[in-house]
């Protein structure tokens, strides 16, 4: 995919991982976390669009794509970003074998998936099977169990790239901010979730078109 493509969704923005956006006013956000976990985990159903940039090897690099989400963890990715994986399909089946098909590209080839294939996996590392609020949640809890703090801004803060916003910040001793995530207000989802690595921006991912309490059948998890 050319990087004029991928560069089109959102500009490349050269942010330092030890500059935290809260200041002297930031709270421990343990609490804040452990609020996002908690409604997270109370969502029956939900979709979203995903849009993650992925600053590796000095060329931007995209996935894109809707995901539809049913607790017993069913799950189900659409790819929408441009090239060959356009159209393809992944799910997570209400039995847990995972599938997989491809798009007009890929002629619509079936497969089974093994959960830890390289398929499944994000230019930043991330495993598409654990697309959902509370597995990324759980990813934060994790960093914090490993000696990471959590801190979050006192009140929402309007920004220029998601609105109005609480921001948590995950901070590590020995190099600065390493996460950010934008949570809207209200629905206590996120918005926006950067990663640092190195002192650069690594990636960021939008999420838009949040929508709940959606009718999600066993169909939609078949392949």
């Amino acid at each position: 995919m050319a990087a004029a493509v991928v560069s089109s969704v959102f500009p490349f923005v050269s942010v330092s991982a030890e500059e935290s956006q809260l200041g002297s006013e930031a709270k421990d956000g343990g609490p804040f976390l452990d609020n996002l976990y908690n409604t997270s985990n109370k969502l029956d159903t939900y979709s979203f669009h995903s849009t993650l940039q992925t600053y590796k090897d000095k060329k931007p690099k995209l996935n894109d794509g809707n995901v539809f989400f049913r607790k017993q963890h069913c799950i189900r990715i659409e790819v929408t970003e441009p090239g060959m994986k356009n159209g393809s399909i992944v799910v997570k089946q209400p039995d847990g074998i995972i599938k997989g098909q491809g798009g007009p590209k890929m002629f619509g080839f079936k497969m089974t998936i093994n959960p830890d294939s390289r398929m499944l996996f994000t230019y930043n590392g991330f495993n598409i099977l654990e697309s959902d609020f509370a597995s990324l949640y759980s990813h934060i809890k994790d960093l914090r169990s490993s000696g990471a703090k959590v801190f979050v801004s006192p009140t929402p803060v309007s920004t220029s790239c998601v609105g109005r916003a609480d921001i948590m910040e995950i901070v590590k001793p020995e190099s600065g901010v390493v996460e950010r995530v934008y949570v809207n207000p209200q629905t206590k989802i996120p918005v926006e979730w950067d990663i640092f690595r190195e002192g650069r921006l690594f990636s960021t991912l939008r999420i838009s078109n949040f929508k709940d309490e959606l009718t999600l059948s066993d169909d939609l998890f078949q392949l």
